[in-house]
């Protein structure tokens, strides 16, 4: 499994590519940092499965890692609240421009893609512990089925704090670090294109359906 940090770079390249900050001071506006948060705890939820209850304790293990919230259906629930819940910032927010009240169509989109992306990097790595299954239920609910794809190497999920882990956090900062920087490239380059006045995209847009 990827760790923590390459799950959060990949949510930060996200963010880069929704958001397309122009510049440090544009990226720490209130509604920016807000998109920031966002993208991160969708690129880390399904890791939720880490902690548990049992006897009264909360315990943080890899016990149930790779359960249900490794599946699209998950994805699914967690945009679905995730559109309702800034549905609902919008109506109780008298004064948008100091409360962070997203457009809930984007935010729904943002936590689906986030959670997918970590989903689909978990289901392409190593999976060697039996405990609660190889794998994850990457269908559910459509099937419990357990299934992955092992053509990436990762870190034993029953031992997050090795010194295999630390190895495998140092080589994501680099991979993951390097997607981020382009996807801030990217967006850069985007935000900063001179926009094509109405009439000329309108025109370009009508030659392209007569061809």
């Amino acid at each position: 499994m990827p760790t923590p940090l390459g799950h959060t770079l990949t949510g930060l390249a996200v963010w880069a590519v929704a958001r397309k900050p122009v510049s440090i001071k544009d990226a720490m506006t209130r509604e920016n940092a807000g998109w920031a948060a966002l993208c991160v705890l969708a690129a880390n939820l399904p890791d939720a499965d880490f902690i548990y209850f049992a006897g009264g304790t909360v315990h943080v293990s890899g016990k149930y890692h790779h359960g249900i919230t490794h599946s699209i259906g998950f994805a699914a629930a967690m945009a679905a609240m995730t559109g309702l819940w800034a549905w609902g910032r919008k109506i109780v927010s008298n004064r948008p421009e100091a409360a962070f009240a997203p457009n809930p169509a984007l935010a729904a989109m943002v936590m689906a893609i986030g959670a997918l992306i970590h989903i689909t990097l978990d289901f392409l790595n190593v999976d060697s512990n039996p405990e609660n299954g190889i794998g994850m239920p990457f269908f559910w609910p459509f099937s419990g089925e357990y299934m992955h794809i092992p053509i990436l190497g990762g870190v034993d999920r029953t031992k997050p704090l090795s010194f295999q882990t630390v190895i495998y956090a140092a080589k994501e900062a680099v991979i993951f670090g390097t997607a981020l920087a382009l996807a801030l490239v990217y967006a850069r380059g985007k935000a900063s294109a001179p926009a094509r006045p109405a009439r000329e995209e309108a025109t370009l847009v009508a030659e392209e359906v007569t061809e």
